[in-house]
């Protein structure tokens, strides 16, 4: 999987950077949002665990996404604005099952 960064964006107050990059990954079905936050945080050369992927947008026909990721300055900031949406959406899926 190979990313091309088109923006970032410096959020100071929220300790944390939003980052729209442009994923492609030829020859695949569209990667679960994991898998794009295992490949995105070695890009970034950021730990994993204060990295959200929030968006991951594709195309019909096309190998390529448009993926919005937030990543975050320290774990205090990743925990008071993502763990509620995480835990809510392993919520979700787990009553899918």
């Amino acid at each position: 999987m190979e990313f091309k960064i088109i923006s970032r964006k410096d959020f100071p107050l929220l300790n944390r950077e939003r980052i729209n990059l442009e994923a492609s990954f030829p020859n695949q079905a569209t990667p679960k949002k994991e898998e794009i936050k295992n490949a995105l945080s070695a890009f970034l050369k950021n730990d994993g665990s204060m990295l959200a992927v929030k968006h991951v947008y594709t195309r019909f026909g096309e190998n390529k996404a448009k993926v919005i990721a937030n990543a975050y300055n320290d774990a205090d900031a990743f925990n008071r604005f993502e763990k509620k949406k995480i835990a809510k959406q392993d919520g979700k899926e787990k009553s899918k099952k």
